[in-house]
């Protein structure tokens, strides 16, 4: 599939620091969640040229985006 320059779905949502505790028992603090990630995984599996929008405040961590760029499908723009 060829990637298109244009976005063909914008999804807005929020951005969480969830916990999560996985199937075997282990905890894991302050990863990257949210509605936002949870719709855009969803929807990736259907189209490529998603744009996401989410607000957070300057307590959500800089590593978190950083997370979401290493993905390689996800441009992280920061706004003021």
């Amino acid at each position: 599939m060829t990637k298109s320059p244009f976005i063909k779905l914008l999804i807005a949502g929020e951005l969480n620091q969830d916990f999560i505790i996985d199937l075997s028992g282990k905890p894991a603090n302050d990863i990257s969640g949210g509605s936002l990630l949870y719709a855009a995984a969803g929807a990736r599996m259907w189209n490529e040229d998603i744009g996401l929008i989410s607000r957070t405040g300057n307590n959500y961590p800089r590593n978190g985006f950083l997370q979401l760029k290493s993905t390689g499908w996800i441009q992280v723009e920061f706004c003021n």
